[in-house]
């Protein structure tokens, strides 16, 4: 891929090399394992939201805007006793995160989860329709993002899917739209659709 190639010319290529594609290529880890591909349509032969997830990650690394080695998909954190928290995407802020991920689902040392919680930069949700932003943001999303800690360190949150892109983020423990044009009250603004 050509250096200065934007979002927009990565995710076309994706389509046109997906046009008619049952699977695509995983580029990153998958819940910490590599596999070679992942399945990209429904029972209908329709983009699945896996589609969107793979158009996603390939655009975001083939544009340049980040690196594949911070990258990871259905990564779980636990919750309680045998709940886990999945996460569509995560992005880190160093190419560690795989070892300190495997190695806490390994031999479940704190240390590495809270390594984990602290070098957390962005959590993704990956839809393959629009459904209500505000639902989605308020059951996966928001909960998603609370795994960075601490709880007022920034965080960035992504809705993605059918072509669609909103961005959140946690500064200072408040829960806002990334786009300050969104945010009329500023950091005490709420999370809508506009």
């Amino acid at each position: 891929m050509a250096v200065g190639h934007t979002f927009a010319l990565a995710k076309n290529e994706f389509d046109k090399a997906h046009l008619s594609a049952k699977t695509a290529k995983c580029i990153v880890p998958v819940n910490g394992k590599f596999r070679d591909t992942d399945s990209i349509r429904d029972k209908y032969g329709k983009p699945s939201e896996d589609y969107y997830k793979w158009q996603f990650v390939h655009s975001l690394i083939n544009s340049g805007l980040y690196a594949r080695d911070f990258i990871g998909v259905e990564v779980q954190f636990p919750k309680g006793n045998s709940a886990v928290i999945r996460l569509d995407g995560a992005i880190f802020d160093s190419s560690d995160w795989l070892e300190h991920y495997n190695a806490y689902w390994k031999d479940r040392r704190s240390t590495d989860l809270e390594w984990l919680h602290e070098h957390l930069l962005a959590v993704i949700e990956f839809k393959k329709n629009d459904k209500e932003i505000e639902k989605v943001f308020t059951t996966q999303v928001k909960p998603a993002m609370r795994e960075r800690e601490p709880a007022n360190a920034y965080v960035l949150g992504v809705y993605y899917g059918a072509d669609r892109l909103y961005l959140f983020q946690r500064s200072s423990g408040k829960y806002i739209r990334y786009d300050e044009g969104k945010n009329q009250k500023g950091e005490d603004s709420k999370v809508g659709v506009y």
